[in-house]
């Protein structure tokens, strides 16, 4: 073991932007993540992270018109095209499942739909599809300064607004009818949690990839709340998971040379389970 964590201390200089986007991507969407699970919407963060890639898709296949794609990973356009189709998503979702319609049949449409456009928006460009391989490929390779500085300022910003507006916010995730009867604005805090989680899939999707955009947005926040009492020690805890996880997945994969994404999925599955034999009753009333 001590030869793998020198080994990854080694190859630091060569792919620290890809680890501190890893790390600040994790930390964020394990955030985001528990406000999904409150609200009992685990599905939604597959449906946006792909409604995500169909607008980086978009914006890619509109730049190749003007011959304007030169190299697979770009910021502009495609990042701003990736975050608000994945507001698109979120909002939509949280539409449907307001006013009770059929949220999961709603879902599965977008997620069926945005999958076939996002290559078939692409299919005869080499270097736009490329890109969406990548993205579905989850490779941490591509990130840069400029996705460390970006994702670290919304991960800052996350945790500014959390502290002071935890509670709230988780009241009314959980326990809609109380929040109103407290005289809260339930139907705005719900529609700036999904702009949220929108915005925090979308910045992210761009530099880290689906997979490890799903994988750290759910199973950190699966495992945190099968250990947390509250839901206010769960969104403490799954960052943390998130992160001890994501450490141990870059040492093992810059030692045995497996994708980084695909490594940190598979170590955050087994969090899951691995909570359940250490907690196996998880309370049966969620509290905020």
């Amino acid at each position: 073991m001590s030869g793998l964590w020198q080994d990854f201390l080694a190859s630091w200089p060569l792919f620290r932007d890809a680890y501190l986007a890893g790390f600040a991507a994790a930390a964020l969407l394990a955030l985001a993540g528990v406000f999904a699970l409150a609200q009992r919407q685990v599905f939604a963060g597959v449906v946006v992270a792909q409604c995500s890639t169909a607008g980086v898709a978009l914006a890619l296949a509109l730049a190749a018109l003007d011959g304007a794609v030169e190299h697979a990973h770009l910021h502009g356009a495609p990042l701003a095209c990736g975050i608000a189709f994945g507001v698109f998503g979120a909002i939509a979702l949280g539409v449907a499942r307001r006013a009770r319609d059929a949220s999961e049949a709603i879902g599965l449409w977008l997620f069926v739909t945005t999958s076939a456009a996002s290559v078939l928006l692409l299919a005869h460009g080499a270097h736009g599809l490329e890109e969406i391989e990548r993205l579905a490929f989850s490779s941490l390779i591509g990130a840069d300064q400029a996705d460390v500085l970006r994702l670290t300022a919304l991960l800052v910003a996350a945790i500014a607004v959390l502290v002071p507006c935890h509670r709230v916010l988780l009241l009314a995730a959980t326990e809609a009818d109380h929040a109103r009867a407290l005289g809260l604005p339930v139907t705005a805090l719900r529609v700036g949690l999904a702009i949220a989680l929108g915005v925090a899939i979308g910045a992210t999707i761009h530099s880290v990839g689906t997979l490890f955009c799903v994988a750290n947005l759910m199973l950190p926040a699966l495992a945190a709340r099968r250990l947390a009492r509250t839901m206010r020690g769960a969104l403490v805890l799954a960052p943390v998971i998130a992160l001890l996880t994501c450490g141990i997945a870059f040492v093992l994969a810059n030692g045995f040379d497996y994708p980084m994404g695909q490594v940190a999925a598979a170590v955050q599955a087994a969090t899951v389970p691995l909570a359940s034999v250490i907690r196996p009753r998880p309370n049966s009333r969620t509290r905020p």
